[in-house]
């Protein structure tokens, strides 16, 4: 199935155009050894998880309790009702 793409917009073209103009031109030898240097990278951090699995979560978006607080201190609960 075929999508329909807009052309680009005068606001896209301008951006593109300034970004070309800030972004240095690299030839095929230079792109392909900051290519093959990422890649470098990719696979070290790769071996490295590997051997320090890691593992992201949410987060509490509640403030960590202050120097007055004792992790002994119960917690008030609320009562359903």
């Amino acid at each position: 199935m075929a999508t329909h793409q807009e052309p680009l917009t005068e606001k896209g073209a301008q951006h593109l155009d300034l970004f070309m103009e800030r972004t240095p031109h690299t030839e095929l030898a230079e792109f392909l050894e900051q290519t093959g240097a990422r890649l470098g990278i990719q696979r070290d951090w790769a071996k490295f998880l590997d051997t320090y699995p890691l593992l992201l979560g949410a987060t509490c978006p509640q403030p960590v309790p202050g120097p007055t607080c004792s992790p002994t201190t119960p917690t008030p609960r609320a009562t359903p009702g």
